[in-house]
């Protein structure tokens, strides 16, 4: 995958329309070779084309609190970036908000985490709320909604920014479980799947 910051930097800020649909059978195969079992993804992942420069981008996503969009083109680049309004993703158990999330710092993580769950059901956390920071930036607004759980689960990268957010969010609730030892001989979930399938 080559990673181009020049054009995530165009997608973000001059995205001129947003195009969803259902996964589509190539973005499928896309997925399953890095590991992902799309059977399992929630209906809140999309295919999605968007257009910036006069030039049409392709991939995958999910939306954000904000009406913006998360998004990645596997393609052109190595992590996803946030197209119009950033923001927090927030997919919920129920109807009624959980007494539990689990707290991920980008959607790969996320559907990583739907995946590897199947195969390691320790990991697996019942009736759960899902909550994507997509930006380490979003922290504050984790935070206030933090204080409406009971318990808090990280999936958060085995990086010195993933520790030290583990670090923050634990001084406030001490509670919280970090669960990063789980996949302490990779980066982050997305790299811990793409090895247990390789």
């Amino acid at each position: 995958m080559k990673h181009q910051s020049n054009r995530r930097i165009s997608l973000r800020h001059t995205a001129d329309f947003i195009c969803f649909s259902a996964l589509t059978v190539e973005d499928r195969k896309i997925l399953t070779s890095l590991g992902y079992t799309t059977s399992a993804f929630p209906n809140t992942v999309y295919s999605i084309d968007c257009s910036s420069l006069n030039h049409v981008w392709h991939g995958i996503g999910i939306r954000n609190i904000n009406n913006g969009v998360e998004f990645i083109d596997f393609t052109n680049m190595d992590s996803p970036c946030t197209l119009h309004k950033k923001g927090v993703s927030v997919v919920y158990s129920g109807k009624k908000k959980s007494s539990h999330c689990c707290l991920f710092s980008t959607f790969l993580d996320y559907l990583a985490y739907i995946c590897l769950s199947r195969m390691d059901y320790e990991m697996y956390i019942e009736d759960c709320d899902y909550i994507i920071l997509n930006d380490f930036n979003n922290l504050g607004y984790f935070l206030v909604e933090s204080e409406d759980y009971d318990n808090i689960n990280m999936f958060l990268p085995n990086t010195w920014a993933g520790k030290t957010l583990a670090a923050t969010i634990m001084d406030r609730n001490p509670t919280a479980k970090n669960w990063s030892y789980k996949y302490s001989i990779y980066p982050d979930l997305r790299s811990c799947l793409y090895y247990q399938n390789t």
